[in-house]
């Protein structure tokens, strides 16, 4: 359906603050008032994205300040948000594979941080069902940052406006 992403990011970092603070993580959520932020999402499939990816920044956080800063901003054909932590960060070679499936960057960790190594494959896979594009950047003792891009809602096909019938 069409929203607005600021606000429906708004309300999902609302009811995360309360677990943050728990945890002792900050968050900033930086944006433009004035940017026009509408796209066409699944709800549920989106919030699907965001918590395999917060969830993800959180299990390896390693500072005694925990920060999560999410930023965004628009142009006339995308929207793009960027969930940036301040964790151990990546090594470079396994940033090419960090969206595969079963795919884990530090070995040693499975056992510590569980998990499937699913998260951000799913999170991948859900932002191409959106014509998105999803990417990540990371630098080792700095942290690691996911941006995502969608197409903003008017430069989407408007045959994807329309729901679609599934016969079972």
């Amino acid at each position: 359906e069409k929203i607005d992403i600021k606000n429906y990011l708004t309300d999902f970092f609302e009811e995360l603050s309360f677990d943050l603070r728990k945890q002792n993580v900050e968050l900033n959520f930086q944006f433009n008032p004035q940017g026009d932020y509408d796209v066409l999402v699944d709800r549920d499939k989106f919030k699907r994205v965001l918590a395999n990816i917060i969830n993800n920044s959180l299990k390896y956080m390693d500072k005694d300040k925990k920060e999560l800063t999410i930023s965004m901003h628009s142009t006339n054909e995308n929207v793009e948000i960027s969930i940036a932590d301040n964790g151990p960060g990546i090594p470079d070679k396994s940033i090419p594979f960090i969206f595969n499936q079963f795919y884990r960057a530090e070995q040693s960790r499975n056992k510590l941080t569980g998990g499937s190594g699913l998260g951000l494959s799913i999170a991948k896979m859900i932002i191409e069902e959106h014509n998105g594009v999803i990417k990540l950047e990371s630098t080792l003792q700095v942290g690691t940052k996911i941006t995502i891009i969608l197409p903003h809602y008017t430069c989407v096909p408007k045959e994807a406006h329309h729901e679609k019938n599934i016969n079972y």
